[in-house]
């Protein structure tokens, strides 16, 4: 269970056991913190429309085979991919986003107080929540203030407070699902992206189709062997077992199948299309530099708390705006390389990932610092960690010369 957790790609749990145990953060003790903006992936959820059709349909076609060594494990199975929970997050979700509000609230103790007023309100024009059009996301928003303002309000006994949550409309979002509202990316993405794939798949998954075939003795295509992987990946993240659907794949089988989805991810939300991706995260780029200077020039519309609940579409394209884990990938790389990459979603990009932008001041002068899911990471293009705020500026300032509305355009050819 343990390996198996380390190869789960962007399906994997949030680590907050590496985390628990939060205190205040000392590395700051110099610092007077003015500002945080948190760009948060929702929490372990259970899967899409296509995803539980698929897991559907695959107990449907395993429950043909004979092969009682690997599917023994049906006789009594209970079926907990209902429909009427597509999308959800599951109780994991909800605890991996509330126990993030409960380690910031503990981290940064002082900062977290200074966003309520002598009546246990919130004061809003300090403090801004916002999510995209999907449920998980806004559940994901609710979880973590439920974490973050425990026990500072007046509902309840564990004393609650409530928290307002603005929610993009889908298809109008340039902030968090971005990649809804770029026709450009919708039309091209996509196909690109299966397109390279396709050798890769290929190489990759038809052998193990080929095995499960002859062990199963029921037809086993590559699409089904995606889905087993799928609903394996499902099992371990929500249920913590795998003696499910997992029993179908060997270790190299897991490696394989982990490096194609990352490799789907770097075509499709980042490196592998540098342009087309980091420029989808323009208008959120530019959001971060115009915050920190809101801030810094003390205007009153200026938040000093600013929590995004996104998705993998969201955090996988900041990161390539930034500059974090470039790599350089190729449906032709070598295993050493394979084996090397910086880009392996296991490490970074699991449910409920997140970035933190921090505003940082001391004697008078101001500095940025990045925390990649909560832990102080060098941003390009700066020499230190506190990076100064001109430094700053200068390097997002390259990174943000981009026109959203226009990138995304698609012009039809008569």
């Amino acid at each position: 269970m343990d390996w198996m957790i380390q190869h789960m790609g962007s399906r994997g749990n949030y680590p907050n056991y590496k985390l628990d145990g939060a205190l205040p953060d000392y590395t700051a003790n110099d610092y007077t913190i003015e500002q945080m903006q948190l760009v948060i992936r929702h929490g372990t959820r259970y899967p899409v429309s296509s995803g539980m059709i698929s897991i559907n349909n695959a107990l449907l076609a395993l429950n043909q085979s004979k092969n009682l060594d690997l599917m023994g494990w049906l006789n009594g199975y209970k079926n907990e991919y209902l429909f009427s929970r597509t999308g959800q997050l599951d109780a994991n979700g909800q605890q991996e986003e509330y126990l993030i509000g409960r380690r910031f609230a503990k981290t940064y103790p002082q900062f977290t107080r200074s966003l309520i007023d002598s009546d246990s309100t919130i004061i809003s024009q300090w403090l801004r929540v916002s999510s995209s059009w999907s449920s998980r996301t806004l559940q994901s928003a609710h979880a973590f203030c439920i974490g973050a303002f425990e026990g500072l309000g007046t509902l309840g006994p564990a004393n609650l407070m409530t928290v307002p949550v603005f929610s993009f409309k889908e298809n109008n979002d340039s902030l968090i699902a971005f990649h809804k509202s770029c026709p450009r990316w919708q039309k091209e993405a996509k196909p690109l992206t299966n397109q390279i794939l396709e050798p890769v798949i290929q190489r990759l998954v038809s052998p193990i189709a080929s095995r499960l075939t002859r062990e199963l003795d029921i037809p086993v295509a590559v699409a089904d062997v995606q889905a087993f992987h799928d609903a394996c990946t499902s099992e371990v993240s929500m249920h913590h077992t795998i003696d499910t659907f997992c029993k179908l794949f060997t270790r190299q089988d897991i490696v394989a199948l982990e490096y194609l989805d990352d490799l789907k991810h770097y075509y499709k939300y980042s490196y592998g299309l540098p342009e087309l991706n980091a420029k989808m995260a323009c208008d959120l780029g530019k959001y971060i530099l115009a915050s920190i200077n809101a801030m810094v020039d003390k205007k009153e519309d200026a938040f000093k708390l600013d929590v995004k609940l996104g998705h993998s579409e969201t955090l996988l394209p900041l990161r390539t705006l930034l500059g974090l884990y470039q790599d350089r990938l190729s449906p032709n790389s070598s295993n050493q390389e394979i084996e090397d990459r910086q880009f392996k979603l296991s490490n970074f990009g699991y449910f409920a990932n997140n970035i933190a932008i921090q505003l940082l001041s001391k004697e008078g002068r101001f500095y940025v610092r990045i925390l990649d899911n909560e832990k102080p990471i060098l941003l390009p293009g700066c020499q230190r960690i506190h990076c100064p705020i001109d430094q700053f500026r200068k390097v997002m300032a390259v990174k943000t010369q981009c026109n959203f509305v226009e990138y995304c355009s698609v012009v039809d050819v008569i």
